[in-house]
Order: structure tokens, then C-alpha cells, then sequence
């Protein structure tokens, strides 16, 4: 099987040195018609005294290898190896190279230097402030950010908590992420359990549980009134008795949801209300109990009024 060939000129004189052929086709004028150099080195065929070199060989005798991309026209070749022009890495010299290598300051992308923190200027040579302190502090002579008020962190790009979160919390970019038992822009107010159960306040991270609930976390229904007397806690005031449904039962005398106010003498006879003990007649009765009917207009102050029938 014949391989397809790149053909070589063969120089009068071997170069010392770096080579990069051109593949063209010329006689060897040393050579008789029908005998190539070194036999094209086994990597070619040879034709009326010329080598016709297989892919990925060059050089008069087939004894070179090409290099990759031909070197990208940045660089020239040599037996496989390409050897680049300033400004240019790689195996195929295809890449940019930075000035200095960055001084090993950075990191080169697309021919230019991206400093690490630090360090500045177009090889990364020059010391620096992170990041120049990012316009938010004073860099020292120890390149050492001095931040302005409200700004943080090694290079200042970070912004600053109140109060640093009053130490109960952690600080991310200007916003406190409050730890349990701690809340506020600052977490400087503490939380009740369970947020009162939404039955009652939270008051210096203490629940004040709204009226018939109980518990740390107000989560427990009791019956209303509750008050405390020394080591005693009672409840409907001290005036009645809870039932399983948690609703008072007020003993006599006594009314109101939790018992609290004074009953009145015959619940007013339905003819009036009743206040905290007294009633308050409707028109046309009286008495303690709302129970006496009285006369109309008063007999009109010619007369009195004798009273005829009770309520």
C-alpha cells in the first residue's frame, strides 16, 4: 500500500539547528534517479530519486515530524516541537502569553494578567491593596485595607452590620442572619417561644399571653381571669369555676366572661342592664331589680303615683 506523501527538497547542506521545510517537490542533485536519502527514513516513499513523506513527516529523508497546526504561523518547527515567537506559549503556539508569566502574580488569560489579590499592573509586579480596597478604605504600608465606616473584610467590598449584629448573629454583605432566640435588623431583641402562638405579646423574649390563654407560649386555652395570689393561681377571677370547655362559671353575684363583675338582683327582671352590680331600669320601671312599674310622666307632677301592679 502506497502512503500518501508530503515531499521534501533536500538541502546541499544539512542546517545545524531549528528546521521548518517547505512541503514542495524538488530533485536531489546528489543523488542518482533511483535511490533516495536514507530510504525517505522509513516514514515515505521514494520516487525517481525524490521522497514523497507519509502524514505527520517532513524534511528531505522523512526524518523529521511535523508539528501540530504548523505552529499556528506563531512560531517555527522542529521535529515535532514548535518553538514560539515572543508572545506566544503553547504546544501549537496558538496561545498568548502574558509579559513576565505574571511574574507568577496572576493568571494570564488571552494575553493579559489577571492579578491575584495583592498585586497590580500590567506583569503583576507592582504590590498592591486587595483590590485597591475597593474604593471603600486606605491601604497601608503593609498593604493592609483601613476600611471606611459601613464597609468589611480583607479587601472592603463587603458591607458592614449594625451594631456587627450585636454578637447574636452572623453578618452577610450588610444583613444580620439573627441566631435562634434573636431577631431585628441588629438581632438585638430577643424572641418569645413559638412566637406567642399568635395568642399574645412578646415582651424582653417573655410571652404576655392575651386573656383565656396560658403557657410560656401562650399555646394553652385556660378559662379568662386569670390572677395569682401568692402561690395560687386561679382563674374566672377568683369568682367561678372553669369547665372542660374552658368557660367560666360564675358563682352567684357574679357575671361576665371571666366573672369578673358584679351580678345584678334578678338579672334587672330583662328591664334594664346591668352595670358592675346596679341596674339601669328601662323607661317605666324601677326598683333595685328593675321590678317596679312606675306612673306615666310621672302623674305629671299633679298628683303621685300609687303603684298598681309590679313588673
Amino acid at each position: 500500500m502506497v502512503l500518501p506523501a508530503r515531499t521534501v527538497s533536500q538541502p546541499s547542506e544539512a542546517p545545524y539547528g531549528i528546521l521548518d521545510m517547505p512541503v514542495a517537490v524538488h530533485s536531489s542533485p546528489d543523488l542518482s534517479s533511483s535511490e533516495c536519502p536514507h530510504l525517505c527514513s522509513g516514514h515515505g516513499v521514494c520516487e525517481h530519486g525524490v521522497c514523497k513523506c507519509a502524514p505527520g513527516f517532513t524534511y528531505y529523508d522523512c526524518s523529521l515530524r511535523v508539528c501540530p497546526s504548523d505552529c499556528s504561523n506563531n512560531g517555527f518547527c522542529y521535529n515535532a516541537t514548535c518553538h514560539c515567537h515572543p508572545g506566544w506559549r503553547g504546544a501549537d503556539c496558538a496561545v498568548r502569553s502574558c509579559p513576565d508569566e505574571c511574574n507568577y502574580h496572576g493568571v494570564c488569560k488571552a494575553g493579559k494578567c489577571a492579578c491575584r489579590p495583592g498585586w497590580k499592573g500590567e506583569s503583576c509586579a507592582t504590590r498592591a491593596c486587595p483590590s485597591d480596597c475597593s474604593g471603600h478604605g486606605a491601604c497601608s504600608s503593609s498593604f493592609k485595607c483601613t476600611c471606611d465606616a459601613g464597609f468589611t473584610g480583607f479587601d472592603c467590598a463587603t458591607l458592614a452590620c449594625p451594631s456587627d449584629c450585636s454578637s447574636h448573629g452572623t453578618c452577610y454583605n450588610g444583613t444580620c442572619y439573627c441566631a435562634p432566640g434573636w431577631r431585628g435588623a441588629e438581632c438585638g431583641t430577643r424572641t418569645c417561644p413559638n412566637a406567642c402562638s399568635y395568642h399574645g405579646s412578646c415582651v424582653d423574649g417573655m410571652c404576655v399571653c392575651s386573656a383565656g390563654y396560658s403557657g410560656v407560649d401562650c399555646s394553652e386555652k385556660v378559662c379568662p381571669g386569670v390572677i395569682v395570689k401568692g402561690d395560687e393561681r386561679l382563674v374566672c377571677s377568683g369568682h367561678g369555676e372553669c369547665n372542660t370547655r374552658k368557660v367560666c362559671e360564675c358563682a352567684a353575684g357574679w357575671a361576665g366572661e371571666d366573672c369578673s363583675m358584679r351580678a345584678c338582683p334578678s338579672d334587672c327582671s330583662y328591664k334594664g342592664f346591668c352595670l358592675n352590680g346596679t341596674c339601669y331600669c328601662a323607661d317605666g320601671f324601677t326598683g333595685d331589680a328593675c321590678e317596679v312599674v312606675t306612673c306615666p310622666e310621672d302623674c305629671s307632677h299633679h298628683g303621685y303615683c300609687q303603684v298598681c301592679a309590679r313588673a
